[in-house]
């Protein structure tokens, strides 16, 4: 019995690895920090409020080319965030969850610092949250700036989430970097005008 559930314990193991390694087409790194310097990953999913009942698809074009399946950068639907088309230039993605009042929190950070920025292109992705309970929450915040809903977590295994909130900047879609943490307004600011001028200067 004790070998049993060894093997068992191993396969489930295993089966994680090889789940996380496909998500990647397999050359991703497995934890936040190291997508630094590594394209954006893309996903699509519902924003809260669309009325669109559907699971992040997080399925590249590479994938995609090989399965026939439909890449997330490819969809076309009303109501849906895309990556590829709605973190262009300078961009802040915050992983957050309703389980937990800092990530809501964190939300109204970026709400105050981006709202009315159009430089900095945004998303609060809540991630294994109810889609009817994000619209709500968003409505009652007074948020305006774009909510996914991501409700199966197939994008927060994607971005390796940790922890809520975590925090990706990027620059025309590479990662420029990830914070664990709760940011203020004036710090998410910081942060973008940083790693954009450590960008430029990389590529200078």
């Amino acid at each position: 019995m004790k070998a049993a559930g060894t093997i068992l314990a191993v396969l489930v193991v295993a089966g994680i690895g090889y789940s996380l390694f496909q998500l990647g087409g397999g050359n991703r790194p497995i934890g936040s920090e190291n997508l630094i310097g590594e394209p954006l990953p893309e996903f699509a999913a519902p924003l809260a409020g669309s009325g669109i009942d559907a699971d992040s698809n997080i399925t590249s074009r590479t994938v995609a080319e090989r399965s026939g399946a439909n890449a997330a950068c490819d969809v076309k639907l009303p109501g849906a965030f895309v990556s590829c088309r709605d973190l262009t230039g300078d961009a802040v993605v915050v992983f957050w969850s309703l389980r937990k009042q800092a990530c809501i929190d964190q939300v109204d950070e970026l709400q105050k610092a981006f709202a009315n920025d159009e430089r900095v292109n945004v998303a609060a992705v809540a991630f294994n949250d109810d889609l009817d309970d994000v619209a709500a929450t968003m409505k009652e915040r007074g948020w305006t700036i774009p909510v996914p809903v991501d409700r199966d977590g197939a994008a927060s295994i994607l971005y390796s989430v940790a922890g809520c909130p975590s925090i990706y900047f990027a620059r025309d879609g590479v990662v420029t970097g990830v914070r664990l943490a709760t940011l203020d307004a004036a710090q998410l600011r910081r942060e973008v005008v940083s790693l954009a001028r450590e960008a430029r200067a990389g590529t200078g």
